[in-house]
């Protein structure tokens, strides 16, 4: 694991907090897929200065033996300490975007347009585009990961979240970085957008809206509202006349799948059709050819990297895509970064290789304790394809496969649900329609190769 160089000091006044606590409170978002019980082993920092007392005995913590320990194990003490975050953390997470260093400017010079902005909340990544409404041409985005992924890496744990008391800091966190996207895409452009509109999972747009989710933790799982909300810019703290939260369907298919409903169109397709949303929750529709059957399934955070040992989300260094050429194994990493952890396109296409290449039987057992991925770094200078194979960190162990499986396992459970429910078979739906920032760099011939997306067209 690489470490960045940057020295995080923490003070005396951060005496009894727990580490992991402390760095949310102070804007570093570390990984913490687990939810803080500290089974994930993702947010590890390292320890360069003072000490920590673990959470559970209150004795001294000691570091293991690359100098690390848990942050949501441990709690700080009256001496202060000096720690590093894992480079892909630290770079991937905080919240402290160079944005909000930007001064204000003079917009007098500049032609005046209107602009308006999409966001798409989802359990791992936030998306926002500029939208030109003059022109209605999308003329820029900006994407990071949810920094909510500290309080858990799925809906259900940040559920458990806001029950505990945590719905302020989860709604903070991302009005933050929602307010940071805004600032950047509007700079040297407008001081405001007339609008944003908001898609995502329903509790998501619960926590954004400042509404607590936990009636949805729980049987009959109800929300609190399923229909169109709009609010004033200003009570959301956001650079934009006005805040549209679309309307979502139940409490686990959201406003992003009403959205993909309507641009798709697939009520209109005269065969079986299927819109999936593939990520931390599986969330699908089926058109039937005369109705609509919904269903969500609850894939886990496997997909975005979140229960796998080297697993991460999109973020510059994940292996995103792993093929074959003639020269041996490639893989590509995002930002042609030097890779540290695997992301959800790459690990589908990983497996996929490791079945052709009988690495894994069709069970999906190992041949061995653990593979690990070396081949070629294919970067945008194509002249680094001949560079020769090199180790990486990227490590898959047979638990790793055991999530992804369970994993795909939940998708293709709900698909199958579906056409059950429809009457229909699966070979009749003639198109299908994924959604989702890992599905839309997902090679759907390796989804099939692993079974997820068997028997469809």
């Amino acid at each position: 694991m690489t470490f960045d160089e940057k020295i995080i000091h923490i003070g005396k006044s951060a005496n009894g907090k727990i580490l992991s606590e402390w760095l949310r409170d102070n804007g570093y978002m570390i990984l913490q897929p687990c939810g803080g019980r500290g089974t994930c082993g993702k947010c590890l920092v390292k320890v360069i200065n003072g000490v920590f007392f673990n959470v559970s005995d209150e004795k001294y913590a000691e570091p293991d033996e690359n100098g690390c320990v848990k942050a949501c194990q441990v709690v700080c003490t009256a001496g202060g300490a000096d720690i590093q975050l894992p480079l892909h953390e630290a770079s991937g997470l905080t919240v402290k975007h160079e944005t909000e260093n930007i001064k204000d400017c003079s917009f007098a010079t500049i032609r005046k347009k209107r602009y308006s902005a999409a966001l798409d909340i989802g359990t791992t990544t936030l998306a926002m585009a500029l939208v030109d409404l003059d022109s209605g041409n999308i003329i820029d985005s900006k994407s990071c990961l949810n920094p909510q992924h500290s309080y858990g890496a799925d809906v259900i744990s940040r559920i458990s979240a806001c029950s505990n008391g945590f719905l302020d800091q989860l709604r903070a966190c991302v009005l933050s970085a929602a307010n940071s996207m805004l600032n950047s895409l509007l700079y040297g452009r407008a001081d405001s957008a007339e609008e944003i509109t908001v898609a995502g999972n329903t509790a998501m747009l619960h926590i954004f809206c400042g509404i607590s989710p936990v009636s949805m933790g729980t049987y009959p799982f109800s929300p609190v509202f399923t229909d169109l909300k709009i609010f004033s810019g200003d009570s959301f703290g956001l650079q934009a006349k006005k805040v549209t939260v679309l309307p979502s369907v139940s409490a686990f298919i959201g406003a992003d799948i009403v959205s993909g409903l309507v641009f798709t169109q697939l009520d209109r397709s005269k065969t079986p059709a299927l819109f999936i949303d593939i990520g931390t929750n599986g969330e699908m529709v089926l058109w039937s050819g005369e109705k609509l059957i919904s269903a969500s399934a609850a894939a886990g955070p496997a997909l975005e990297g979140g229960s796998i040992s080297c697993g991460t989300g999109g973020i510059p260094g994940a292996v995103c895509k792993v093929y074959e050429k003639s020269e041996g194994i490639v893989f590509k990493t995002i930002c042609d970064k030097e890779p540290s952890g695997i992301c959800g396109s790459g690990l589908i296409d990983l497996i996929s290789l490791m079945l052709n290449r009988h690495i894994l039987d069709e069970t999906g057992s190992l041949d061995s304790e653990n593979f690990r991925l070396c081949g070629i770094h294919e970067m945008k200078d194509m002249s680094a394809v001949f560079e020769p194979p090199k180790s990486t960190s990227i490590l898959i162990t047979q638990k790793d496969i055991r999530e992804l499986q369970l994993a795909k396992s939940a998708i293709r459970a709900g698909i199958e649900t579906l056409a059950f429910e429809a009457g229909i078979p699966l070979d009749s739906i003639s198109k299908v329609y994924i959604a989702g920032g890992m599905g839309f760099y997902m090679d759907t011939s390796n989804a099939v190769r692993i079974g997820m997306l068997d028997y469809i067209s």
